[in-house]
Formats: structure tokens, sequence, C-alpha cells
């Protein structure tokens, strides 16, 4: 199945403004402004939107599941080398939950892992917050 001229247009487009630091994925900022909390366990909750659906970070393609939802919004896409992998946004989010203990953490949805509960429950018992 062939990408339309109009949708690598847009893609193009988003790659140009991520290159040149005018656009960034939710997770990427919601992670920064995350990382410069240092008294959130006195001020509440935090929620964080680290990554979204695993299908989000793989290639747009007929096997993709998510196809037809990132063929008509592609800057949700995040694959390729412009982006950090979700691999590691995941990382980054638990490596903050670790440096905050006393923080309530709220990392929705389900914890970055909506589609492997497995991990879910792991994240859950390594840091219940």
């Amino acid at each position: 199945m062939e990408l339309g001229n109009e949708f690598l247009a847009r893609r193009e487009l988003l790659a140009e403004k991520q290159q040149s630091g005018c656009a960034f994925s939710s997770c990427q900022r919601s992670l920064k402004r995350s990382s410069g909390v240092k008294n959130a366990g006195n001020t509440g909750p935090v929620m964080i939107h680290t990554a979204d659906p695993a299908a989000f970070f793989t290639p747009l393609d007929r096997f993709n599941e998510r196809w037809h939802e990132l063929n008509a919004h592609p800057d949700w896409l995040f694959f390729g080398e412009q982006f950090t992998p979700r691999k590691e946004l995941v990382s980054q989010f638990h490596r903050a939950v670790a440096k905050h203990p006393k923080t309530t953490f709220i990392g929705g949805p389900l914890r970055q892992h909506a589609e492997d509960l497995a991990s879910v429950g792991k994240a859950l018992d390594e840091h219940p917050t």
C-alpha cells in the first residue's frame, strides 16, 4: 500500500520542524517539563504522558494496526531516526520515578504500556508511586 503524496509532504514538514527545534512530541515535552520539578512530592501528584501507543513508533505500513489513524494524523507517527525511540522515552520516565520516590506519578495511559500489562505490573511492583 503506497502512501499518498500529501501524507509524505506533511511528514517531511514535521521532520523539518523537529530538526530545527520548533516541534517536539508530546512525550518529549512532558518529560522535559517534569525533569525540573524538585519539590513535586510536596505539591501533589505529577501526571506525565510519556509515550503514545507502540504502533505510533513503528513503520507506517500494512502491518501497522493503527494505519488508518496515523494516515489521517501523520504528525502522530514517531518512527524514524529523528525521533527518540519509544523504549528510551519509557526508560526516562522510569528513571524519573525512581529518582523521586516520595512523588506520586500518574503515568497514563497505564504507565505507557497499555499493550503489555505484564510490564505495567512489573513497573508498579518496582515503583508503586
